[in-house]
């Protein structure tokens, strides 16, 4: 049994090991972004982003995209809607 034990954890070690990649961002500037958005509703990523690099961060336009507040859009003209 003690090598079962010990080869189901040499494969969970292998198999939570990191990946890569690029690194996160961090969650503070995630929060800026998402206050930013929320007190700024028409402003865009390309806006944030311009105002995030004055700020003096380093961040891509998409990453800024990707972290902000997705909004409803309205719903979509039925066909209940368009016969009443």
């Amino acid at each position: 049994m003690r090598w079962h034990r010990a080869g189901f954890r040499c494969y969970w070690r292998w198999k939570s090991r990191p990946q890569g990649g690029r690194p996160q961002i961090d969650t503070e500037l995630r929060g800026l972004i998402r206050r930013m958005n929320m007190e700024n509703p028409l402003w865009g990523a390309p806006r944030i982003h311009g105002e995030l690099l004055k700020l003096g961060f380093e961040i891509a336009q998409s990453s800024v995209a990707k972290y902000m507040v997705k909004r409803r859009a309205p719903p979509s003209q039925g066909m209940a809607n368009l016969l009443a």
